[in-house]
């Protein structure tokens, strides 16, 4: 049986690909309102020294869109004839 992510919940995971200081520290996934999100996480520390986390949110219909997008934009440079 496949691990399914129940309504309002997620989870992260150490991110062991950072490819730079940009790169989250962890990734992961949600789902919220029956749609899954991915999620990427930084460690932050504020002005002050506080130590916090700084999340994004990005939903999986967006993250298709934005890949077909540039496989498209792909097959498209490359048929061009220069």
């Amino acid at each position: 049986m496949a691990y399914e992510i129940r309504e309002g919940e997620g989870s992260l995971f150490d991110n062991s690909n950072r490819k730079s200081d940009a790169s989250p520290h962890k990734t992961g996934k949600c789902k919220i309102d029956g749609k899954e999100y991915y999620i990427s996480c930084w460690n932050n520390t504020t002005k002050n020294g506080i130590k916090n986390l700084n999340l994004k949110f990005k939903s999986m219909e967006d993250i298709a869109k934005e890949r077909a997008e540039a496989l498209a934009l792909d097959e498209e440079q490359e048929e061009m004839p220069f």
